[in-house]
């Protein structure tokens, strides 16, 4: 873990030419995209924390929750419930918890309109996103996953790349 995160420290940022969503000069704006620290991160997984990730964008495509919380508030959410671990209990044996955690971090974050980017802390990535009725409407939803996690899963409809994902999954652990 040490290592990886010594990794992620020493990895570039990028500037992209995307404005702030409420400016009035968005053409003349850029924005850092961590996006190799990030891949450095996922990189370092082990095939639990893997699986959870995974698990969490299935389970918000499924109950159609993507179209608002982007997969990127999973991958946030993961490596926040990672750190808040320290990195211990992801075993294939606790991944329904892993993905509890996970989730509710989000209902958290969602619940005090705040979420902290997982490398720049001092963006809300909330911000101006979602207003009070959907912020609680989301919040509720993941309430009612984590209430019964294994039944979620199990409802999650896999689509074609979703199925070969699946069957890639578990032929691993085999």
């Amino acid at each position: 873990c040490k290592e990886i995160q010594e990794n992620v420290m020493k990895s570039p940022c990028f500037l992209v030419p995307v404005g702030h969503k409420r400016s009035t000069t968005p053409d003349l704006e850029y924005r850092m995209s961590t996006s190799l620290a990030e891949r450095t991160m996922v990189f370092g997984m082990n095939i639990t924390q893997i699986r959870c990730l995974i698990v969490l964008k299935m389970l918000t495509k499924t109950r159609r929750i993507n179209e608002v919380l982007k997969s990127y508030f999973c991958k946030t959410a993961l490596f926040c419930t990672i750190d808040n671990t320290s990195n211990k209990g992801w075993i294939e044996d606790n991944l329904v918890s892993c993905v509890i955690k996970c989730l509710q971090l989000l209902v958290d974050c969602l619940k005090s309109n705040h979420m902290p980017h997982y490398f720049l802390t001092c963006l809300d990535m909330l911000e101006d996103r979602f207003d009070e009725r959907e912020r609680t409407q989301i919040a509720y939803t993941l309430e009612t996953v984590i209430g019964d996690c294994v039944k979620a899963i199990h409802a999650i409809k896999l689509d074609e790349v979703g199925q070969r994902l699946y069957n890639k999954m578990f032929k691993l652990s085999r």
